[in-house]
């Protein structure tokens, strides 16, 4: 048995390890921030973990009725996704919606806690920025949450999960390059008034996959193609939306530039 100033732990074994390696790593990581209750179109975000203490990503977290942020760390199974030196803190702040981070690393465990807690949010969208496992396992547990609908960014050395609730997206080309692959993506995100032949436009587009993963949740929200929807037919709405390029190539549509 440990006491401690305000708690008392039964060590029982490997468990008793664990929770007390939990509690260690949740006083190491700063409170999350309060703030006032939300409403709005909300996005899950699996990352690595993000700064929450920057202001610019505290008025982007999805909070509940009492103000209380909306977040899960599922590595260290707590309340407190942080993490310090990512991208994901710069992508987060430039977000489109409200953002529920959840914290990940590549493990089936790790993801497994995750989608349990996105079950239990208002998130119908969960944009993958983090670490996935390996594919099979990331395609037979997208399939365990069907009512939402994932948005991944395109793997130039894997091609696309065939799963119906899930979105591959990634960015336009440069001028010059090769065409994005349908067996790459599903969906090539531009800047508004983009075209194939000359990539250029009023507003500025994502130009990496993960920036297009981010960008997408804004589209939705812009369009309100979700409510209602199931995944399913959410995809297919904007493949059909897609503008054509050459044979093979995934279908093109452009950002949102307000609503």
């Amino acid at each position: 048995m440990i006491r401690g100033r305000n708690r008392t732990f039964y060590v029982v074994g490997g468990l008793g390890v664990a929770l007390f390696a939990a509690v260690a790593a949740a006083q190491t990581k700063p409170a999350m921030p309060p703030g006032k209750p939300s409403v709005g179109f909300t996005i899950a975000v699996l990352t690595d973990g993000i700064d929450y203490t920057r202001a610019a990503v505290q008025s982007k977290l999805a909070r509940d009725g009492e103000g209380v942020a909306i977040a899960y760390d599922a590595v260290d199974d707590d309340a407190r996704p942080f993490a310090t030196g990512t991208a994901a803190t710069a992508l987060v702040e430039a977000a489109p919606t409200l953002v529920i981070p959840i914290r990940i690393e590549a493990s089936a465990a790790t993801w497994q806690r995750a989608l349990g807690f996105v079950r239990r949010t208002p998130a119908r969208v969960v944009v993958v920025l983090g670490p996935p496992p390996p594919s099979d396992d990331l395609r037979r547990m997208i399939l365990t949450v069907p009512d939402r609908l994932f948005v991944l960014p395109a793997d130039p050395t894997n091609p696309k999960l065939r799963v119906p609730n899930a979105l591959t997206v990634s960015a336009l080309p440069r001028a010059g390059s090769a065409p994005v692959s349908a067996e790459a993506a599903d969906l090539v995100l531009a800047p508004a008034a983009a075209t194939r032949e000359a990539p250029s436009g009023a507003a500025a587009g994502p130009t990496t996959a993960i920036e297009a993963a981010v960008s997408m949740p804004g589209l939705f929200a812009c369009v309100d193609v979700l409510k209602a929807r199931a995944p399913a037919e959410v995809i297919a709405t904007f493949v059909a939306r897609g503008a054509r390029g050459p044979a093979g190539s995934a279908p093109l549509v452009e950002v949102c530039v307000g609503r």
